[in-house]
């Protein structure tokens, strides 16, 4: 096993980024530097060609927001836009190189949780919002007609609130945060 340098990121270095994966091109948008500046740029990846390119930016610059893919769509989410948590959702047209705003969410703006897809369903859990008020619940983002309606349900975690949340998703599944509780 060995590690193999491909290219390197053509933007600004950054942290807090939202990423999706559409027809195996990696996307990669907003984030921020060390000194409080958010970006509202967006960069794909193709893993094919090893190419970089910029997008169409984002709608507004933020950082630590959510990402994820549904119905051949990327989603983005969420975050930090500099003043506050943000409780909106666009999912982006890799086509026509467009955002669209899809939803806001029917619950409290925030940032640094976790987004991921199961089948046909978006989720969005954790996170805080910008009274430090920490989350652990966890939403679901089905659409029933389209990408602009919204359907979404509740669960409740059974662990502490926090924020910054990893996760990886692997056949139907998802593991948050390198618990031991797998949600299916």
């Amino acid at each position: 096993n060995s590690w193999l340098q491909k290219q390197s990121f053509t933007g600004l270095a950054r942290q807090s980024v939202s990423t999706f994966v559409l027809n195996g091109i990696v996307y990669v948008c907003g984030g921020g530097n060390d000194n409080g500046v958010s970006f509202s740029d967006c960069w794909s990846y193709d893993p094919l060609n090893n190419i970089w390119s910029q997008k169409s930016s984002f709608p507004t610059a933020r950082f630590a927001s959510v990402g994820f893919t549904l119905n051949g769509k990327g989603f983005v989410g969420l975050g930090w836009n500099n003043n506050n948590s943000s409780s909106d959702f666009y999912w982006y047209d890799d086509v026509l190189n467009l955002w669209t705003l899809a939803s806001y969410t029917p619950f409290n703006g925030r940032y640094a949780g976790d987004g991921f897809e199961i089948g046909n369903a978006g989720y969005v859990c954790l996170g805080r919002d910008e009274f430090n008020v920490y989350y652990n619940d966890l939403w679901q983002y089905a659409p029933a007609v389209g990408v602009n309606e919204i359907n979404t349900t509740e669960y409740q975690l059974t662990y502490n609130p926090r924020d910054k949340s990893i996760g990886v998703s692997s056949n139907h599944q998802k593991l948050v945060n390198c618990d031991v509780t797998v949600y299916t």
